[in-house]
């Protein structure tokens, strides 16, 4: 059963928010293993279609690191000043993530 602790009038959070950050990190360390493969591949393969997919990878992790940040900024506490917490920065940033690539 989950427990909720009273933040504030409205807001109701569980004691214990899970926590994805782990497979966000093991996901990131793939995504690194992955780029540098397809990097040294494509350079000795003259192929510029695995060069342009080893840059996609870099975009793909830019959006998961975001999202780490954005999942670790949401778990802050509320204070004086943000008296609702820091919630709203983990829709904020993955939307930023998502245009990144438009840039």
């Amino acid at each position: 059963m989950l427990r909720f602790k009273t933040v504030h009038c409205f807001i109701k959070i569980p004691e214990k928010t899970p926590d994805n950050s782990y497979i966000t990190t093991k996901t990131c360390v793939e995504l690194i293993q992955r780029h540098n493969t397809l990097r040294t591949g494509g350079y000795f393969s003259n192929s510029l279609a695995i060069i342009n997919e080893a840059l996609h990878q870099l975009f793909d992790l830019s959006s998961l690191l975001m999202s780490l940040v954005a999942a670790w900024i949401a778990r802050w506490r509320p204070n004086e000043k943000k008296t609702f917490g820091y919630f709203r920065a983990g829709k904020k940033l993955p939307l930023l993530s998502s245009q990144l690539p438009s840039l």
